[in-house]
């Protein structure tokens, strides 16, 4: 069970369920950026091999580190 009802409807999360997700989180921030670094070091030629233009590397290094929803 992740999490129990106590009180008025409030919900309380078990500590290492917490601990998890947020390691979690922290993972896929770190991803993120890290990838996000290395795609502003590819050249026009490379980006064009895997389809990604430079306007839209420019928009993805601008995004904020814990912005990993995915662009539509």
């Amino acid at each position: 069970m992740l999490a129990t009802r106590r009180g008025w409807g409030i919900f309380v999360v078990l500590p290492l369920d917490w601990a998890r997700r947020a390691w979690a989180r922290l993972e896929e921030v770190r991803h993120a950026a890290r990838t996000r670094r290395i795609l502003a070091t590819l050249d026009d030629h490379t980006l064009s091999d895997i389809g990604v233009s430079r306007a839209e590397v420019l928009e993805e290094i601008r995004r904020m580190p814990w912005d990993t929803r995915p662009r539509r």
